[in-house]
């Protein structure tokens, strides 16, 4: 377990649909996020990772918001995160450019489990019970920042509900993610 700092997050938010804990964090799009820089310890470029959380977007349909990043795609272009754009939530991967792993139409309002898997050299994005949005083969490295609510070079913020961020230092099966989602 690593703990991270919150920046203006509000805790203890209840109401995401399927997955409700009482304990999701709420973001307003200028300035919240949470600092999980530390979970990127462990993990040497390429390590085989997956990041799974549960969403509920206040408005998807915007410019390019991050919802979270494990690393910097932002400036640096390196790592793995989830975003949404024009209606669309996405997950990319990157080492020095970014690829695009799947993006899905999706609604504000919404709550929605998502995960992003790599084995080393193929990166999967999961929405919900384990359906498969995309894969992409490229490498991922990662710098120092990790962020929940925006970019990791503190910029991008985003607007919604998150709860429940995991990392894992293997890549989950389609039933390890299903069984996440239920």
């Amino acid at each position: 377990d690593n703990d991270g700092t919150i920046n203006g997050a509000t805790t203890g938010v209840s109401g995401l649909a399927g997955h409700d804990s009482g304990e999701a964090y709420s973001f307003d799009g200028s300035d919240d996020n949470i600092d999980i820089s530390g979970v990127t310890s462990g993990f040497s470029d390429g390590d085989p990772i997956s990041f799974a959380l549960w969403i509920n977007p206040d408005d998807p349909t915007g410019a390019t918001i991050r919802v979270s990043d494990i690393g910097d795609l932002q400036t640096a272009r390196e790592g793995l995160s989830f975003f949404t754009s024009g209606g669309d939530l996405g997950a990319q991967i990157a080492d020095g450019s970014a690829t695009t792993v799947g993006k899905t139409p999706v609604s504000g309002g919404t709550t929605y489990f998502i995960c992003l898997t790599h084995d080393g050299s193929t990166a999967t994005f999961y929405i919900d019970d384990a359906t498969e949005v995309g894969t992409a083969t490229d490498a991922y490295s990662l710098v120092s920042s990790a962020r929940v609510g925006s970019a990791g070079d503190d910029s991008r913020y985003w607007a919604g509900d998150a709860d429940d961020p995991r990392i894992y230092d293997k890549e989950l099966t389609s039933t390890e993610v299903s069984n996440l989602y239920n």
